[in-house]
């Protein structure tokens, strides 16, 4: 992705459209075809066009610092972006709703009605207000929640019901509960940014450039709770109302490829453990002397004390399918405390796999009663760059026993 620095940083929303041309088309608000300065088709924006994003909600939910987020990243990939505000009664829970536009060349800020590609709404009253400014073949993201407005709550007005389910039979609607999400996490305030990651999917960037400008952009003493906030949101996804409740972890690939993950049955231990073994021959065993890897599959792969309790579900195994193709996994010892597999398949590398499987297998050890507080793993040479980024720190330094290099980690559950 192109990035783009000023003096000013990545805070300025009136930036330079560049070298390429665009007309702006306010009815689709995208141009068919884009050429540069050679007259050869600029093929990333023919496919990105202009991409109208409105954000809503009520004052105080966050939906200002959002749209600073999202302008700020279409800045950082070198677009041009126009962002307007209009505000309700904010400072007592009025509508406040925010437009942002990005692409080669923008000619106006505001979207117009059934233009907008993307709803990012933090209400759900304020969804269904807002519904006939998105496109036919437009998406919803809608938080789970409502606040009552002054009018249903001086008895003016009744609020309405069925309103997830009225948006879902007129437009794709992904529903999403932030706010119980966010509470769990204990970070509420962050539950926008649980919004904007199960929106961020719809919008064509990369995962870490998100990341990266939520850095730059928040307060730098929330920054860590920003980032677990947007992954929360970016790994799951409700499609249907009748669905809702039902956590999904779900990895996307260009905004195409789904990955499933769950916990693996019985029969599929073998296939498991066959996968480690695999990409530990890739990956890790160049790391350990022989004896290292030896003590692995003495003491993993060929256990049959271990794999019988993989078998019983003791030592429970997660996975990440691509269709019915086993692509990853992440198992734990019996006290469902500490991570002793994590392995993804070379081709499947860099695309979230480990993450998401990490995301879900939180939720679920989350259940336990009691819920553990920490989650701790041995990190190979390889991995330990991962486990840093997913918020692991090392207890000590690298050690050695068998042949095998690894440096005990401990990752504290929110």
């Amino acid at each position: 992705m192109k990035r783009v620095k000023t003096d000013a940083g990545i805070t300025d929303f009136q930036v330079a459209s560049g070298e390429m041309g665009l007309k702006a088309c306010r009815q689709s608000g995208c141009d068919p075809v884009r050429t540069d300065e050679t007259g050869k088709q600029n093929v990333r924006m023919t496919e990105m066009g202009v991409k109208n994003i409105m954000i809503m909600g009520v004052g105080g939910q966050g939906t200002l610092l959002t749209s600073r987020i999202l302008g700020n990243l279409a800045i950082h990939a070198g677009f041009d972006v126009k962002l307007s505000e209009v505000h309700g009664m904010a400072q007592r829970g009025g509508s406040v709703v925010t437009f942002v536009r990005y692409g080669e060349q923008v000619a106006e800020p505001i979207v117009e009605e059934g233009c907008a590609d993307v709803l990012i709404a933090f209400e759900k009253l304020e969804a269904l207000r807002y519904l006939h400014f998105l496109k036919e073949d437009g998406v919803v993201i809608v938080n789970d929640w409502r606040i009552d407005p002054i009018t249903v709550v001086t008895g003016a007005a009744q609020y309405p019901e069925g309103i997830l389910e009225t948006l879902s039979a007129a437009r794709k609607t992904v529903v999403v509960e932030a706010t119980k999400k966010a509470v769990e996490m204990g970070v509420p305030k962050a539950f926008n940014v649980v919004v904007l990651g199960a929106a961020a999917r719809y919008m064509g960037f990369e995962k870490e450039d998100w990341l990266h400008v939520i850095e730059a952009t928040v307060p730098p003493k929330t920054v860590e709770v920003n980032r677990r906030a947007f992954e929360a949101g970016y790994y799951i996804e409700r499609d249907h109302p009748n669905e809702r409740g039902k956590l999904q972890a779900i990895c996307v690939e260009e905004g195409r490829a789904l990955y499933r993950i769950r916990r693996i049955n019985s029969n599929e231990v073998e296939e498991a453990l066959a996968l480690a073994w695999e990409v530990f021959q890739q990956f890790e065993s160049p790391d350990y002397s022989p004896e290292g890897t030896e003590a692995f599959r003495r003491d993993i792969i060929e256990n049959e004390i271990f794999i019988s309790k993989c078998r019983q579900g003791i030592c429970p195994i997660y996975a990440a399918f691509d269709g019915d193709k086993m692509i990853g996994i992440m198992g734990m010892r019996s006290n469902r405390t500490h991570i002793n597999l994590v392995f993804t398949r070379k081709e499947y590398h860099r695309r979230g796999v480990a993450t998401a499987i990490f995301r879900y297998l939180l939720e679920d050890v989350s259940k336990d009663e009691p819920a553990p507080r920490e989650i701790t793993l041995n990190s190979s040479p390889y991995g330990k760059p991962f486990y840093l980024h997913l918020g692991f720190r090392p207890l000590s330094e690298e050690q050695e026993q068998h042949g095998i290099r690894f440096t005990p980690m401990k990752y504290m559950i929110p």
